[in-house]
């Protein structure tokens, strides 16, 4: 009688006879091809249980599910578990933010998000490593978003021009009244204030990915770091001046303010770019 593994592997094509005495020593967990069976979207499976027996049809399935989880189904167990962990991570960091909003971020415990969130406190800390990591992850979202906006426009598009209108849709998707508290709360705690360079930092490397996957060459490259050096640079300092004037102005104005100041000043230090402008040269 074949093991579930042999089942599969037959399923798949790679099913090969094995002799009796192998197969009896196959103590191969049934549950993990059953649950494989049920749905989609995962990745390969990283570990097997250990201290079990496997015979060499056992083996060969175990492999294709290791490579190809999708021969099988094994996309099933993965998928359901990768969405349970995303939901909680989500509410966690919701539970969380509410907290810091209304308590300060000083006062909420890691306990008080724990018990809010309905999870354990080592619970928490499988998700966050600290409580500025969900700060910090919630920043994160604002580079994805922007990476995403980058790779949305079109292809045969300038790169500054990329750059101005993904910064501007990403912006302005960004800004809602919750946005605008938290950046406050930021600014009043030094524990949260003192890593923003590091989310600039961050941010910068995430744009200046996303902008040269659309040039080639060691040129191309360089521009687009540059590019992405300065439309960061751009957004620190636009950022600090929008909360000196009181938060004031909507916010695509403002930013095509600030990309209209930026070209400006670049063009100011003229030079053999600026000479390729005035020819209408502009790459």
């Amino acid at each position: 009688m074949l093991c579930s593994a042999d089942r599969a592997a037959r399923s798949v094509g790679l099913h090969q006879l094995d002799t009796r005495e192998q197969r009896a020593h196959c103590r191969h967990l049934a549950f993990v091809l059953q649950a494989a069976n049920r749905a989609a979207n995962a990745k390969p499976v990283a570990k097997l249980p250990k201290n079990r027996y496997y015979c060499t049809n056992c083996n060969v399935a175990i492999g294709k599910l290791m490579s190809d989880p999708r021969s099988v189904g094994m996309n099933a167990i993965e998928g359901l578990r990768e969405r349970k962990r995303r939901q909680t991570r989500a509410r966690i960091a919701e539970v969380a933010m509410e907290l810091f909003l209304k308590r300060g971020f000083d006062a909420t415990t890691v306990d008080d998000i724990a018990a809010s969130a309905d999870v354990s406190k080592r619970s928490f800390f499988d998700y966050f490593p600290t409580k500025e990591g969900v700060v910090a992850a919630w920043q994160d979202d604002f580079g994805t978003a922007l990476a995403a906006a980058v790779r949305a426009r079109p292809r045969a598009e300038p790169l500054a021009r990329v750059l101005e209108e993904a910064m501007t849709s990403a912006i302005v998707g960004a800004a809602h009244p919750r946005a605008v508290a938290i950046d406050q709360l930021i600014c009043d705690t030094p524990a949260l204030s003192a890593r923003d360079h590091l989310k600039y930092a961050e941010l910068e490397e995430t744009l200046g990915g996303a902008l040269a996957e659309r040039v080639s060459g060691d040129a191309g490259q360089l521009r687009a770091q540059l590019l992405a050096m300065i439309a960061i640079g751009g957004l620190r300092v636009g950022s600090a001046a929008w909360r000196a004037q009181g938060r004031t102005g909507t916010t695509e104005a403002r930013t095509r303010n600030l990309f209209g100041a930026v070209w400006a000043e670049l063009r100011g230090f003229g030079g053999p770019a600026d000479e390729r402008d005035k020819r209408g040269e502009r790459r």
